[in-house]
């Protein structure tokens, strides 16, 4: 990101906005302060008077929190419920192509018994 100075920074920039008032000297500082204070009691009133539109309203803080997506969906592959069922997938599959192997050979072959194959011995199929 570059600076307006021409270097680099990590953060970007603000773009040039001009303020409401002047306030480059210290006179228009007061002046700007002064104005930035008498309008608190009327910021207050919207505050307090302000009506949540239903769609982000929640029972727990009152409006929804904003959740990115993106980290909303690595957050979830990252739970132990997650975690657990691609383990479990691993095993799965894996059992299945050892019953699958398993039938193919005693197709083929008709040397392998239901005893002798470990697949079945579990009640895999």
């Amino acid at each position: 990101m570059e600076r307006q100075g021409g270097g680099v920074g990590i953060a970007p920039t603000a773009p040039n906005v001009c303020m409401p008032m002047k306030s480059d000297s210290p006179k228009s500082r007061v002046e700007f302060w002064d104005g930035v204070r008498a309008e608190i009691p009327h910021f207050l009133h919207f505050i307090e008077n302000y009506e949540i539109p239903e769609n982000l309203q929640e029972s727990r803080f009152g409006i929804k929190a904003f959740q990115h997506p993106d980290l909303v969906e690595i957050l979830k592959e990252m739970t132990h419920e997650n975690r657990l069922m691609a383990l479990m997938e691993i095993i799965v599959s894996a059992e299945k192509r050892q019953v699958a192997s398993c039938a193919r050979a005693r197709v083929s072959t008709r040397i392998i018994t239901w005893h002798t194959c470990m697949c079945c011995a579990n009640n895999f199929h």
